[in-house]
């Protein structure tokens, strides 16, 4: 998680502490990236042709958008019939950070999470069975991963 926003989320709740989060290290983003890839039957080994792909494949979840007011995540979740772990992951580029929050955190802190304007994000569990995209103008995509 970029401290920039460990440090504003402290600045706009005083006396509260980040949500907890764990990086993910090399190895895990690799199997990831891997199993992915596999799940997707894309077959590149660059990592921006991956998201690019991934994103090719996503359908628009209509009705849904991240800047909009009182935008729920779990109802997105909801809404595409996905049940989530007890974590998601949070894709922040091109597979090589990652980091892993329990859903009803990102849902809770979301404003504090993912920035409009700025941050292109693909959230999934541990399933590797979906994948939602939320794009840096709020617009949200799903990929269902069967393989």
């Amino acid at each position: 998680m970029d401290l920039l926003k460990i440090e504003n989320f402290r600045r706009h709740h005083p006396g509260q502490e980040f949500p907890s989060f764990r990086p993910l290290g090399r190895e895990e983003l690799e199997k990831i990236a891997t199993a992915i890839r596999l799940k997707s039957e894309i077959s590149g080994e660059d990592s921006l042709s991956l998201v690019r792909d991934l994103h090719g494949m996503s359908s628009a979840l209509e009705g849904f958008n991240a800047q909009s007011e009182g935008f729920d995540f779990m109802s997105v979740t909801g809404a595409a019939g996905i049940t989530t772990g007890a974590r998601v992951c949070i894709n922040w580029y091109r597979f090589d950070r990652i980091d892993c929050i329990s859903p009803k955190d990102l849902a809770t802190y979301f404003d504090d999470i993912w920035y409009p304007g700025s941050d292109d994000i693909d959230v999934f569990d541990d399933t590797l069975s979906w994948i939602i995209s939320i794009d840096h103008d709020g617009r949200i995509s799903l990929l269902t991963l069967d393989g």
